[in-house]
């Protein structure tokens, strides 16, 4: 049951976050990390990207935002991308190609950062990470300066 409340609340979170960096201003000046996204009409697509997919936390984590997904009419689509530098940034590329409006993502490994965000920058798709963190500017975000961290929701270890 914590397992389910946990995915479940994880998924609000993830979800109402993207939904709210797709509709909503936040008055705060843009930063090399944030994208100028295209504005959503109809329902919005989300796809998330997930490291190590098959490993029971992140299915659990899946479970949850595809139950809170179907709950607000969002179309999401979970893509399990390994330990896969490479499939990270063609399934990154894929998702702006398919005009997605969003996209979560927990990255195998924090090099492909500046891609990602570049990438999903270019295609004017809302980005955000969950779980582990990703830089615009570097590989390295604990590095990086706080203005090009890319948007986290996660949990804290505390």
């Amino acid at each position: 049951m914590f397992r389910t409340t946990r995915s479940t609340v994880a998924a609000t979170g993830l979800l109402l976050a993207l939904g709210l960096t797709t509709g909503c201003s936040t008055g705060k000046e843009a930063t090399s990390a944030d994208a100028t996204v295209a504005p959503v009409s109809g329902k919005i697509s989300i796809t998330y990207l997930q490291k190590q997919g098959d490993q029971e936390y992140f299915v659990g984590e899946a479970a949850g935002a595809k139950a809170k997904a179907a709950e607000l009419g969002v179309d999401l689509k979970v893509v399990n991308l390994g330990n896969d530098a490479n499939k990270t940034v063609s399934e990154v590329q894929s998702a702006v190609a398919q005009k997605t409006n969003g996209i979560i993502i927990v990255v195998p490994d924090p090099a492909v950062g500046p891609q990602v965000v570049q990438t999903a920058k270019d295609g004017k798709v809302a980005l955000l990470t969950s779980d582990d963190q990703i830089c615009a500017s570097g590989p390295d975000p604990s590095a990086c300066a706080k203005d090009d961290l890319v948007a986290r929701i996660g949990f804290s270890g505390a």
